[in-house]
């Protein structure tokens, strides 16, 4: 399902990596990078998750477990990319359930993730159409076919 993720997210990736080119700004970024403005991104704290571009959060497991403990979601409202649910930072999220099949994913409020079909490699489908997710204030993800229409 990750591989199917991470085709799907390639024109997002795709946009990123043109940004990281022209401007030096990874795609793949540390909290402080992003929030530079809360103390809580400049330690230790927030080592062991990161951003994919501004809207991103990734907070992966790194020990022999299926729940994630410490996850800091900065100010703002934050989405569960898996099932909707809506966070209000600033604020450390603790007991998230992660097993092997759900890394812990949140997206920005307000956020356009243009998006491919599911596939598992590059030329397995047409890339149309592209699929936009919506992330709203309050968790619904709104999807949106062929936006170009």
């Amino acid at each position: 399902d990750y591989l199917k993720l991470k085709m799907r997210l390639t024109p997002y990736l795709y946009s990123y990596s043109r940004e990281a080119h022209e401007t030096g700004v990874p795609t793949v970024r540390g909290m402080v990078l992003e929030f530079p403005d809360d103390p809580i991104t400049f330690g230790t704290y927030t080592q062991y998750q990161f951003m994919c571009g501004e809207t991103f959060l990734v907070a992966p497991i790194y020990e022999n477990t299926t729940t994630r403990d410490g996850i800091y979601l900065p100010e703002g409202t934050w989405i569960d990319y898996w099932d909707g649910t809506s966070y209000e930072g600033s604020m450390t999220l603790n007991g998230y359930d992660a097993p092997l099949e759900k890394l812990p994913l949140f997206v920005k409020a307000g956020a356009i993730i243009p998006m491919y079909p599911e596939m598992l490699h590059d030329r397995e489908k047409p890339k149309n159409p592209i699929k936009v997710l919506l992330f709203t204030m309050k968790g619904y993800i709104c999807r949106i076919s062929n936006p170009m229409e």
